[in-house]
């Protein structure tokens, strides 16, 4: 399991970008991207974060990188200041976890996001709060996991 807890921290809106992760030479077939996060003040109807994935076959973290990555935590808006719809649409998108209403800034919100399958080794995740309050800044109430899918044979 690869976690990057603190990947969305202080996201008020627009894109976080996470470090490159190595996925390992050996990894499975398919990935679950896990995702926790909370608010800091409750949001309107609606309100979600969106998650994105870029692969890479380099480590260097600044290199063969889609969408204009980083490979390092960031915030990201793509080629442009405000080109954040037009660069993750070059990205895997993974699903999205819809912010509840009942805010609490003390116990986070935890989905089982979606599945993707891994296109190379490393791997950089894209989070978009498309919600109206920023997410909060407290590092134990934000992570985002991926976890390998292991095919079980009987």
């Amino acid at each position: 399991m690869t976690s990057l807890n603190g990947l969305i921290t202080s996201t008020t809106s627009g894109g976080a970008q996470s470090a490159k992760t190595d996925l390992t030479a050996s990894r499975a077939e398919t990935m679950l991207l896990r995702a926790a996060i909370a608010y800091t003040t409750a949001i309107t109807a609606g309100g979600y974060v969106a998650f994105y994935v870029g692969f890479s076959s380099i480590s260097t973290a600044a290199s063969g990188n889609p969408a204009n990555l980083s490979g390092a935590d960031a915030a990201y808006t793509g080629y442009l200041t405000n080109d954040l719809a037009v660069s993750v649409s070059q990205l895997q998108f993974v699903g999205i976890l819809a912010g509840s209403l009942l805010v609490s800034t003390t116990v986070p919100q935890v989905k089982d996001v979606g599945v993707f399958t891994p296109l190379d080794r490393y791997v950089m995740v894209v989070a978009v709060n498309a919600a109206s309050q920023p997410l909060t800044t407290v590092t134990t109430l934000q992570s985002v996991q991926i976890i390998p899918l292991m095919d079980e044979v009987q």
